[in-house]
């Protein structure tokens, strides 16, 4: 059977927050799957979402305005509203330039600590 998603979905294990009710409801999900137009989510399946939400993954700083397109075992099917895939959360006061450089920080961080890590891995396999 041919694919017919217009775009690519990433695979995922991401935790997000579905945020409902003016912002009085919210419930824990895990991102499953993610594109630029939607995502499969896994939520509990007692777990009884509005057809429109708000979709937060406070990891990537996003908030994401979605709809509900297909529900089955746990997983559901969004698509995002509006272009609003791109949506910044506010960050505090913080510019694009200042989170651009706190990124660009936290990246370096990162990649050193993965060099320390596989140095480690090295360091192991060469002791047996």
């Amino acid at each position: 059977m041919p694919e017919s998603r217009k775009n690519e979905r990433i695979r995922s294990l991401l935790g997000a927050r579905v945020i409902f009710n003016n912002g009085a409801s919210t419930c824990d999900c895990i991102i499953r799957n993610f594109s630029s137009a939607g995502a499969r989510l896994e939520i509990a399946d007692s777990m009884a979402l509005p057809t429109e939400f708000n979709l937060d993954l406070p990891h990537k700083g996003r908030l994401y305005r979605a709809r509900i397109v297909w529900r089955g075992d746990g997983l559901v099917g969004i698509e995002f509203l509006d272009g609003q895939a791109a949506r910044s959360t506010p960050d505090d006061g913080e510019n694009e330039a200042e989170r651009s450089d706190r990124l660009m920080k936290e990246n370096t961080r990162l990649k050193a600590q993965i060099l320390e890590l596989r140095q480690r891995v090295a360091q192991l396999g060469g002791e047996e």
